[in-house]
């Protein structure tokens, strides 16, 4: 099984001042929103007060910005963390609705990339945590838990009760940060 360390690069917008000072000087975040507005006119396409970043492929809000002719680029949920709680997160910033595009405060918190992983949705299918077994012609509930271990959660006439079986076993194994195929 592959391990992931807990520790993430580090932008130079977290080790240098100057460049912390720009973003936090230049850009106004409602915590509310999670939107971004520029407190400057940073280029000439781009009005005072105009809302900053937008969405790349992966579905996050990011910002490009130039500073000191350098061109660079970052998660704007990160800077929201740094803007509301005064210091840049140590972990990773975990969407909890799983929208990453929602840089509301409510919605962000520092999670390892571990409990991040887990707040994950189904890699295929509906649901998470269930598949058909054809042999048998019935849903199959199983979760992974922490030791890499599956635990078989039962089988069932229909995806739906296989879903409900795993998402208790969720909430059970993983607390807060389970994924659950209903809210």
């Amino acid at each position: 099984m592959r391990q992931y360390s807990d520790s993430l690069p580090v932008g130079p917008h977290q080790t240098d001042a100057e460049i912390e000072g720009y973003l936090i000087d230049s850009l106004s975040y409602d915590p509310h929103t999670g939107d971004f507005f520029w407190k400057i006119k940073p280029s000439r396409g781009i009005a005072l007060g105009s809302k900053a970043g937008g969405v790349d492929k992966s579905g996050y809000v990011r910002l490009r910005y130039t500073f000191k002719g350098v061109t660079r680029q970052l998660y704007l949920h990160r800077l929201a963390w740094r803007i509301h709680y005064g210091k840049w997160p140590d972990l990773v910033i975990d969407h909890i609705n799983r929208d990453r595009s929602d840089n509301r405060l409510c919605n962000l918190r520092v999670v390892s990339i571990k409990n991040n992983a887990r707040n994950a949705g189904p890699k295929s299918g509906k649901y998470s945590g269930v598949h058909f077994e054809t042999s048998r012609s019935m849903w199959v509930a199983k979760i992974r838990v922490d030791d890499g271990k599956r635990v078989f959660l039962g089988r069932f006439p229909c995806p739906t009760l296989a879903a409900r079986a795993y998402d208790k076993a969720s909430s059970e194994y993983r607390g807060e940060f389970g994924y659950r195929n209903f809210t």
